[in-house]
């Protein structure tokens, strides 16, 4: 019965989420108290993260609650996901207001804006790790 539950609300959540169910499935956690739960990519082996229903607490001092919790194995999500594309990333002075950086961020870039002014905006922007400095209303290149 719990499981049919679990199973319509993850459905009722997103009706095309592919869900592989196994019964019989056991780790030996003895403190899991209900519904216990893995998560995997479509590509790939790696578990992305485990969790389940759970008494917390310290049960030989009669301190018992239920708990749901999980962990999630970033270097799995990680290794699992799309690499993120590269983007420009554009020094803005002190003195450029933030709704001049919003064109420049249309355009695809990343705009790091320093918070005080730099005596030398091309040596603080490639300190910042930045591809660009806007001077002059330009992008200039590093």
């Amino acid at each position: 019965m719990r499981l049919a539950e679990v199973v319509a609300l993850v459905a009722a959540a997103d009706e095309e989420l592919p869900l592989t169910l196994d019964a019989v499935d056991y780790r030996g956690l003895e403190y899991q108290t209900g519904v216990s739960f893995s998560v995997f990519a479509l590509a790939g082996r790696q578990e992305l993260a485990r969790g389940g229903r759970y008494s917390a607490g310290y049960p030989e001092d009669g301190v018992s609650e239920p708990a749901t919790g999980f962990t999630l194995y970033m270097d799995a999500v990680l290794a699992a996901s799309a690499p993120v594309p590269v983007r420009p990333r554009l020094y803005l002075s002190a003195a450029t207001a933030w709704h001049d950086a919003a064109p420049w961020q249309a355009k695809g870039y990343a705009v790091v804006r320093a918070v005080t002014s730099a005596a030398d905006p091309r040596a603080e922007a490639k300190r910042l790790g930045c591809t660009h400095v806007l001077l002059d209303d330009d992008a200039v290149p590093l």
